[in-house]
């Protein structure tokens, strides 16, 4: 295999592998910014400290709840609750601002966007109450067919105009450009894209009106959990690309968030200020900052020199960083690790990115072809320890997972999750593989990405690998690729360069706009967005607006069936941990959410 020793022993390998990772890991990436070499340079480091109440401890991903902390009542457009302040600069340093600007729904999410856009749902902190942003009011029709968006009145843009419902339409007819690679359900729908009138239109009273021919029965939470819809001015929006494209509006963008930009650098630095007339309430916070340092020791170092009071801290050295006196606020079973078939395509709607000779690919129309590709699946699953990743890899800060995209509560809790994680069988693995036919001597090329927060997405494509050798006999190959990358390709159909790849996602109890992700391999031969009556029936209960046993159940039937398909390789259920300077009093995360969140709450020291 390229990039990894061989050997029979897993266990030298995945020590080789740490060891190496934590050499590379001491030198610093050069940045433009006046930064510390390394965690070893002669930085002022805040005495060690008992870490406060106010700050969650590091704990196993199965926590419930976010931080405890005060917050305060939710405000209206038209009646902003009063602030102290705003007082404090929040300083935030980034190992990626993803995209890097400010249009999500074109690009993937940028890491900063919570501070300065609004968007169309929201999560309370604590209660995790499912809330309305600028969509104050949403229904959908008894078939299914139609969801209606209801803008809420008073809000502004940061330029002081007052968002409309042809803003509303604007930012949701952006996901129809060319290059969009976040895009919903609905888009799908809408053949010519100078023409989406029959599929998204605005009604007489301002109502925003979505028709599809097959339900769209998830679609409220697919645009609330990975918010992609964040509200634009359209008029100032079509302005800046006229006047320089959509740098021009990267450079100053005009959104509706609780702080609005005042300099913006792509790919090194974003400031902010305040917005007073949010109409969430203003922010406790004067300022914030954000540099981009893609180097995760140079950002740790940052930290402990006082040069900024927040950082991501990966789960592997926050036990390290709350032994030095720094604070951590944990958003609990917020991530998912897993394995994904990749080159899954639709044999119906992707048929330039199908092939039949993928071993794990099966073809529903050959009854004995179906049932061999889910036995390599099945394979690939048993074979994984993921006891020794739990161990070595997350220091025993994470679970098992046991399904992808569900968090430790409902797995552990919930009476329809309680099947757990695929055991480590390797006799039952290799017979399985046998029988299932993978051919001999087929090299297994596993994808490898480095993501922000997570330093170990290498390490655990290099132990997959180690794995599948020594486990299976396999021959394997790792091959890097940038995140952005895969996405472009995925956009356009076309086929990957590797079999496999290691991902993080964010987690939800509820199945919503990732379905397709796994259901259109498995889907038997259906056409996208067309599953059985029976499972449109259970879907149908997911469209409550807050938690309730029959939006379990109906998720409950999915994940059950994607369980029973072997469709991914879950791994690992993972928190998400900021470590922040003492400066930081509080800050409520949501849970579940895996982005920097909720900044409109954070209190800093005068």
């Amino acid at each position: 295999m390229t990039d990894v020793r061989r050997t029979s022993n897993v266990f030298i390998i995945l020590t080789v592998v740490l060891a190496l990772l934590t050499l590379i890991g001491c030198g610093a990436a050069e940045i433009s910014t006046s930064v510390p070499p390394s965690p070893t340079s002669a930085a002022t480091v805040p005495p060690p400290t008992a870490v406060p109440a106010t700050a969650a401890p590091v704990a196993a991903a199965s926590t419930p709840v976010a931080t405890a902390v005060p917050t305060r009542p939710a405000a209206t457009a038209t009646q902003p609750p009063k602030a102290t302040g705003p007082v404090g600069n929040l300083r935030v340093a980034l190992t990626s601002f993803g995209n890097g600007g400010f249009y999500v729904s074109i690009t993937p999410r940028a890491t900063f966007m919570d501070a300065f856009a609004d968007f169309s749902f929201y999560r309370e902190p604590v209660t995790g109450r499912f809330d309305g942003g600028y969509v104050e009011r949403w229904e959908l029709s008894e078939d299914g067919l139609t969801w209606k968006y209801h803008m809420r009145k008073g809000i502004k843009f940061h330029d002081g105009s007052v968002a409309g419902p042809q803003d509303m339409l604007f930012s949701q007819l952006i996901r129809l450009r060319q290059g969009a690679t976040k895009v919903p359900q609905w888009v799908k729908f809408v053949k010519d894209p100078q023409k989406p009138e029959s599929v998204i239109a605005l009604e007489p009273d301002g109502t925003l009106k979505i028709t599809t021919p097959t339900p769209l029965l998830t679609w409220v939470f697919e645009d609330e959990w990975l918010q992609h819809s964040e509200l634009l001015s359209k008029t100032a929006f079509e302005t800046a690309e006229a006047k320089g494209g959509i740098d021009e509006w990267n450079r100053r963008p005009v959104l509706s968030g609780p702080f609005k930009v005042t300099e913006s650098k792509k790919d090194e630095l974003v400031n902010g200020e305040a917005f007073l007339d949010y109409w969430r309430g203003r922010p406790y916070l004067a300022r914030v900052s954000f540099v981009n340092v893609p180097e995760a020791r140079t950002v740790r170092a940052l930290l402990e020199a006082g040069q900024a009071d927040a950082i991501e801290a990966p789960i592997v050295d926050a036990p390290e960083i709350q032994k030095k006196g720094f604070k951590t606020y944990v958003a609990p079973g917020a991530i998912s690790t897993f394995f994904f078939f990749e080159n899954m395509c639709s044999k119906v709607l992707e048929p330039t990115c199908w092939d039949a000779s993928l071993p794990w690919l099966g073809d529903y129309t050959d009854p004995t072809n179906w049932e061999n590709a889910k036995k390599v699946r099945k394979a690939f699953n048993l074979a994984v320890d993921r006891d020794l990743i739990m161990d070595k890899v997350y220091k025993g800060l994470a679970i098992k997972a046991s399904f992808p995209f569900v968090s430790a509560p409902a797995v552990d809790d919930h009476p329809f999750f309680k099947r757990g994680p695929y055991p480590y069988d390797l006799d039952q693995a290799k017979r399985l593989l046998k029988e299932g036919g993978y051919p001999s001597g087929r090299v297994l090329k596993i994808g490898s990405t480095v993501l922000s927060g997570a330093p170990e997405m290498p390490l655990l494509a290099e132990t997959f690998a180690a794995m599948m050798e020594a486990n299976l006999g396999l021959k394997t190959e790792i091959v890097p690729f940038e995140s952005r990358d895969r996405s472009a390709m995925q956009t356009k159909s076309e086929k990957r360069p590797w079999d496999i790849y290691v991902n993080r996602n964010s987690n939800n109890l509820v199945a919503g706009g990732r379905l397709h992700w796994i259901m259109d391999p498995l889907q038997k031969g259906r056409p996208q967005n067309n599953w059985p009556a029976a499972t449109y029936e259970g879907v149908k209960k997911v469209q409550g607006m807050q938690p309730s046993d029959e939006r379990s159940r109906a998720s409950a039937k999915l994940y059950e069936e994607w369980y029973d398909d072997y469709a991914v390789i879950p791994i690992a259920i993972t928190p998400v941990i900021y470590a922040t300077s003492q400066k930081v009093m509080g800050w409520p995360l949501v849970p579940l959410n895996p982005w920097m969140n909720n900044f409109r709450e954070i209190r800093m020291e005068p």
